[in-house]
């Protein structure tokens, strides 16, 4: 096992998230969130390298945006997400965006998404171009969780160390 490959994936559980991964030594990939294709690729990654992930987690609370049925979906897609990582044997960090982002994501808002596809671009130009639209946002946001992954697995960082308040 010692000359398996690192992989570092990050999930944006949303009903319109993706799934992004970086494979040590090789470019950076993200998928737009589609069950039978994500699931392919979390069973193709994990037989060939060894993997980590981190997955947003959102605190959905009732408030004028978020209604009922929007919080069942996203949490609902979280199992979902959470249930195929725990099956393929991939340890998994569970973090806020403010964690995710932490040092990385400045701006709060619409103009974090934006930023997000920024910074994406900026660290992974390989995917520049499949985050050309305002609504790719999820992509860069799973991207930047992978480039996360990646960073906690490298440094042994415990991700409590990431801890930021929301």
């Amino acid at each position: 096992m010692s000359n398996t490959k690192r992989c570092w994936i990050g999930i944006d559980p949303g009903v319109s998230g993706a799934m992004a991964w970086i494979i040590e030594g090789q470019k950076a990939q993200v998928i737009d969130y589609d069950p039978i294709a994500c699931c392919e690729a979390l069973r193709a990654m994990v037989k060939k390298h060894e993997c980590f992930a981190v997955i947003e987690e959102v605190v959905v609370t009732r408030c004028k945006r978020e209604g009922r049925t929007s919080a069942f979906r996203y949490h609902t897609n979280w199992a979902t997400w959470k249930g195929w990582l725990e099956m393929a044997g991939i340890p998994f960090a569970r973090l806020r965006p403010a964690q995710w982002g932490k040092g990385i994501i400045t701006r709060k808002g619409e103009e974090r998404k934006e930023q997000a596809r920024e910074v994406a671009a900026n660290l992974y130009p390989e995917v520049r171009e499949s985050l050309q639209r305002k609504s790719d946002h999820n992509r860069a946001e799973s991207i930047i969780m992978a480039h996360r992954a990646k960073i906690l697995d490298m440094t042994g960082e415990d991700e409590s160390e990431v801890d930021v308040p929301c």
